[in-house]
């Protein structure tokens, strides 16, 4: 990790730790994350500094489908 992770994206960093290999979709970080108040679009701007702070290549997209954090067997 290259700096410490805001509250949000720790929130995001963690829904996506708790289902390794599944895809999530914007709607499904948004429920699991907490951020239930934000637009669902908030997400990207997490997801942004969330590669900041783990490395580019750690979250894998899949378009239009959802992320997952990139595994061992990627």
């Amino acid at each position: 990790m290259q700096r410490s992770l805001t509250p949000r994206e720790a929130a995001v960093y963690d829904a996506l730790r708790a289902h390794p290999g599944r895809l999530l979709s914007r709607r499904d970080l948004t429920r699991i994350a907490g951020l239930d108040d934000r637009s669902e679009r908030r997400v990207d701007g997490v997801l942004v500094g969330l590669r900041e702070a783990l490395g580019s290549d750690a979250i894998i997209t899949v378009r239009q489908r959802g992320w997952r954090l990139r595994g061992e067997d990627d």
